[in-house]
């Protein structure tokens, strides 16, 4: 990126900071408007659990006179006292001793008198003739139930009271009903604690039209109003039909209301008697003013920190878009050199590879720097790196750049595909920077090594990625040569090297989990057509069950040894399957084991084989140990003093691949072996050239070895054609495609072994 992309780059980080702000900000009101919430659930459950426990006391209140009511009327009951002349009197000074305003008595027939406090009694009082509340009260008494009226304008005090009323029996019948009346202000004691809510409450009894029935001091509106409902008691945050509607229905509520700008939270609570509600009002504000001094300070405090967030924030940006310039250079730019650095040359080519995948990575080393600051010093080391990248600049492209990633190490990424256009221009920049003049004065020849990845559209596109690894692969075969030298990625080539890595790093692994299979080839008579041996060929079968080919892995065994164990693997596996056809009463044939130079010589070779003979109880006679031509040339009296020891043991031993190699006719007349196998390449060239020389050579090669008692075997066997070619040069036995592909050992067993012995 530019100067320009990083300022944009700043630019929205200022522009998320600024986010991050507001939403720090939105975060403290979510916070407050959360603290608020809680503190008015909380003053809500406190208010209900309040109302709740003035509901109880008035309702204990209650209770208590009745239960004095109660007491009176079994009194009367027991003692028969309403026909006694006296019950009148009795009466009065039961009310006088219970502080009622009045009290009376009324018989089922509606006849009765009252005492009252003051005033003289009233005899023969009419029922009927009484306010409807009381004639209710009275009633509800006469059907065998406690009643409680409504208010209403006492006779004698011209003020609100209140009737109770309970039935008097004569056994289990009513014979009347004994009343009371008393002051509503009764419950003003219940009810006018300074105790509400800590203090900054207070509780109202109401009916369920609103109408205050009890109102206690309240320190929240000094209008003398009948309501709550009324508009001078505060402004309601509802609509007032709604909750009228529900206290006819003896629901709870809770709601709002705004007095003197201060918001105010209301509580009802039905009481179970009379559809009257029992009413807490309370402002949380108040209730909670301590934990709301709190939250303020916290909000203003959090203020201030976004304040000074946002200060630091602005100030910053502005400081960091003044030197912005600088911080490219150091972030992106080699502090020696003064060209890209290697993490803004990545950015630059990872995009470059996702919009225009073609083009050439390149990377260029300097052989043995380290010996340039010994021998010039790091002065003139460092004059010849800047020397160095002046040259690459000045030879690149409009649009095509590259960097210097550390030490000597410079990549370069160019646009052209064509690998002769590519070499050209990469050797004259090798020829620009090897022509330094405060080097090359002084005698000394700086080498070069070169790497380079082509990704094309038209052949091989490949990642940032894959480029970068494959470079390197590339740079690393440039080092393998001694001069200034240029190498492309080779796909194929690499592809080779990893299997090859693969391998030599997992042989050990794979010989010690028997992923080396045996295959076995036949071998037939070509006078019977029958079954006369097999050769044993391995396969490598990996864990996943893919095939590695001997073609691949055998020739780096040969190089690094590990043929030596493989040959004792191969050689123990082939006695381990004639051990178990002989168990099997499986008539076995001989197999071909080969060999190679590297244990053929070895010290241990013998006895291995010997303790492996022994371990499964094989006969060696059913083994051939082939042997290549290149080893019995090499030395033939210790080749031959070697073969005279395993054929002493019982084994056969045979040349294989004859005529692949510098045969010797005179060698192997010295030779003591049993049997030639021809190589398939003289077959093939015969089986395309009737009348060519190479059929004259197999020819007197096979009667020559007749001559000399040795088998002949000839490979590569793959038409008819072939067949009859080497029968009618009386070789005599064949072995190919024609017959069979090598097999896995246990589908040799059953297609020519077991069918041989008709168990198939």
């Amino acid at each position: 990126m530019d100067e320009k992309v990083l300022k944009k780059r700043l630019q929205r980080m200022m522009g998320f900071a600024i986010g991050v702000g507001f939403a720090l900000v939105m975060a403290g009101f979510v916070f407050v408007n959360m603290i608020s919430s809680t503190l008015e659930g909380a003053t809500q459950e406190n208010m209900q659990a309040e109302t709740d426990e003035y509901v109880k006391r008035l309702n204990k209140q209650i209770d208590s006179d009745y239960q004095l009511l109660d007491t009176a009327a079994t009194l009367i009951s027991d003692s028969n006292l309403e026909t006694n002349d006296n019950f009148v009197t009795i009466l009065d000074e039961a009310n006088r001793d219970n502080n009622f305003l009045s009290m009376c008595y009324f018989s089922t027939s509606g006849q009765g008198f009252i005492v009252t406090l003051g005033h003289d009694p009233s005899w023969n009082v009419n029922l009927s003739d009484l306010n409807d509340e009381i004639q209710r009260v009275v009633q509800k008494s006469f059907q065998g139930e406690n009643g409680l009226s409504n208010l209403f304008v006492g006779d004698y005090t011209q003020e609100k009271v209140f009737l109770y009323s309970v039935p008097v029996y004569k056994g289990n019948q009513i014979v009347g009903a004994l009343a009371a009346t008393d002051h509503v202000e009764i419950f003003g004691d219940i009810l006018d604690g300074e105790g509400v809510m800590g203090g900054t409450g207070r509780i109202h009894l109401l009916n369920s039209q609103g109408d205050f029935l009890i109102r206690s001091s309240d320190p929240i509106n000094d209008h003398d109003v009948d309501s709550i409902f009324d508009p001078t008691y505060g402004e309601l945050q509802f609509h007032k039909e709604e909750y009228q509607e529900a206290m006819e229905k003896q629901e709870s509520l809770y709601f709002s209301f705004v007095y003197d700008s201060i918001p105010y939270r209301m509580y009802l609570a039905p009481v179970g008697i009379n559809n009257w509600y029992m009413c807490s009002v309370n402002s949380v504000q108040q209730s909670n003013a301590f934990v709301y001094q709190i939250v303020e300070i916290l909000a203003i405090f959090f203020l201030i920190v976004v304040g000074l967030v946002a200060f630091i924030l602005f100030y910053g940006y502005r400081m960091v878009g003044k030197h912005n310039h600088q911080l490219f250079q150091l972030a992106y730019h080699d502090q020696l050199t003064g060209y890209y650095n290697f993490i803004y040359f990545q950015q630059l080519a990872k995009k470059r590879v996702s919009l225009h995948p073609d083009g050439c990575l390149t990377c260029l080393n300097v052989r043995q720097f380290k010996f340039i600051n010994e021998i010039f010093g790091r002065e003139a080391a460092d004059r010849f790196l800047k020397h160095m990248a002046d040259q690459i600049a000045s030879s690149l492209k409009k649009g095509e750049f590259f960097c210097r990633e550390s030490a000597d190490f410079f990549y370069l990424y160019l646009f052209d595909r064509d690998e002769n256009v590519l070499q050209r221009r990469l050797q004259e920049i090798l020829d620009k920077i090897t022509n330094y003049e405060e080097v090359s004065d002084q005698n000394y020849r700086i080498m070069m090594s070169c790497g380079a990845v082509i990704s094309d559209q038209r052949k091989m596109v490949y990642s940032f990625d894959q480029m970068m690894t494959h470079v390197m692969y590339a740079l690393d075969k440039a080092k393998e040569t001694h001069q200034n030298t240029i190498w492309f990625f080779d796909a194929k080539l690499h592809e080779q090297e990893v299997m090859n890595n693969y391998i030599e790093g997992n042989m050990y692994q794979a010989l010690e989990n028997q992923e080396f299979k045996v295959y076995l080839q036949p071998k037939m008579d070509l006078e019977t057509g029958k079954l006369a041996g097999a050769e044993a060929l391995v396969r490598w079968q990996r864990s996943d069950g893919s095939i590695i080919v001997p073609g691949d892995f055998i020739p780096l065994f040969e190089n690094n040894g590990f043929c030596a164990k493989l040959d004792l693997y191969m050689f123990e596996k082939v006695c381990g399957w004639i051990r178990s056809w002989l168990d099997q009463k499986i008539e076995p044939v001989e197999i071909s084991i080969n060999q190679t130079k590297r244990i053929f010589f070895d010290g241990r070779y013998l006895q291995d084989l010997q303790d492996i003979l022994k371990r499964y109880q094989v006969p060696a006679s059913l083994i051939t140990l082939e042997i290549l031509e290149g080893t019995a040339l090499e030395d033939v009296d210790r080749f031959n003093e070697r073969i005279r020891q395993l054929k002493s043991l019982g084994f056969h031993i045979s040349m294989d691949d004859f005529g692949s190699g510098y045969s010797s006719l005179n060698t192997l007349s010295k030779l003591d072996i049993d049997e030639l196998k021809i190589d398939r390449g003289f077959l093939m060239t015969v089986s395309s050239q009737r009348n060519s020389k190479e059929k004259v050579i197999m020819e007197t090669v096979i009667q020559l070895a007749k001559r000399l008692k040795l088998r002949t075997v000839a490979e590569g066997v793959e038409t008819q054609e072939d067949e009859a070619l080497i029968r009618g040069l009386q070789c005599d036995y064949g072995q190919g495609y024609l017959y069979s592909r090598p097999l896995p050992a246990e589908d040799f067993t059953t297609l020519y072994l077991e069918s041989r012995e008709g168990k198939a």
